[in-house]
């Protein structure tokens, strides 16, 4: 799985949106209170937003089979007093039909190789 920033499409947008509420209702959560809005807006700042200094407050990575995304992983970088640089993985979520065939450990490794770019 490679790893490359993505341009805002509002389809991604839409799936990311429909997978956390396809993920909270399979837990049995409070309702997700996100809007396809609100990830466009956090996650992949527009011109103006970029120019007012604004950078996208997480990384979304998405996993596909033949064209379609069966998964994605939205994260993170935080640091730690105790620990240093770390990336906080916010989601992780693989369609129930994928599941055990690496997608989830693909997703995670490549979140990691986040706080290492050099190493890519």
């Amino acid at each position: 799985m490679k790893r490359k920033r993505t341009r805002w499409d509002p389809r991604r947008g839409a799936r990311v949106a429909y997978l956390c509420h396809s993920r909270c209702s399979q837990l049995q959560r409070v309702q997700v209170k996100m809007t396809v809005e609100q990830l466009q807006r956090d996650g992949w700042p527009s011109a103006e937003q970029r120019d007012a200094g604004q950078q996208a407050r997480f990384e979304t990575l998405f996993a596909e089979v033949t064209g379609v995304v069966v998964g994605f992983a939205l994260f993170f970088h935080n640091y730690s007093t105790w620990e240093g640089m770390g990336v906080y993985l916010e989601d992780l979520y693989v369609k129930p039909e994928h599941r055990g065939k690496g997608v989830g450990t693909a997703l995670v490794l490549v979140c990691t190789r986040s706080l290492f770019p050099s190493r890519e």
